[in-house]
């Protein structure tokens, strides 16, 4: 998630939230994994975009999973 700012070592604080809106940060539970990713319902189908703000790596598309909350602030150290 380096792209919103997120790197490794920072601590996200997360919001109980079942119910993101568009574009929000999300911890997503996928099967049995968990993802922080920016979070998208697809209109046209029961779909799911997870978008993981770092250009390493793709697009998630998936049809089943649970949110757990949003994040709402991040810490990290100054270094």
């Amino acid at each position: 998630m380096i792209g919103a700012g997120i790197n490794d070592g920072d601590i996200v604080i997360v919001e109980k939230n079942p119910s993101p809106e568009n574009g929000q940060i999300a911890v997503v539970m996928i099967e049995e994994e968990v993802v922080l990713k920016r979070f998208y319902r697809l209109e046209d189908e029961r779909k799911y975009l997870l978008h993981p703000e770092n250009d390493d790596y793709d697009d998630m598309i998936v049809e089943k999973c649970t949110v757990l909350g949003t994040a709402i602030k991040i810490i990290s150290d100054l270094k």
